[in-house]
């Protein structure tokens, strides 16, 4: 537990965020499409998104920070299938 606070206090003091992965940006996009389709039967989601500018097109990730460019791809197809 000590070790994960380190690396996490670590990583706060670089400043810097790190890549992510496949899995992150697979969950975000797959995330996104019931957030979107389901704004009448979940509005708060729905809402909440929406103020996040996490529907907006061209966003890659929750924050900004470097993603691979076939991640992204791979995400939209993963968020077409979950529509």
């Amino acid at each position: 537990m000590q070790a994960a606070a380190d690396a996490f206090l670590a990583a706060l003091w670089r400043g810097i965020r790190a890549k992510t992965g496949l899995f992150d940006v697979m969950a975000f996009y797959i995330r996104m499409a019931p957030c979107d389709e389901l704004g009448k039967s979940a509005p708060a989601d729905h809402a909440y998104w929406t103020d996040q500018r996490w529907l907006e097109k061209g966003r890659n990730y929750f924050v900004n920070v470097p993603v691979n460019q076939i991640y992204p791809s791979l995400g939209v197809a993963a968020e077409w299938y979950m529509r």
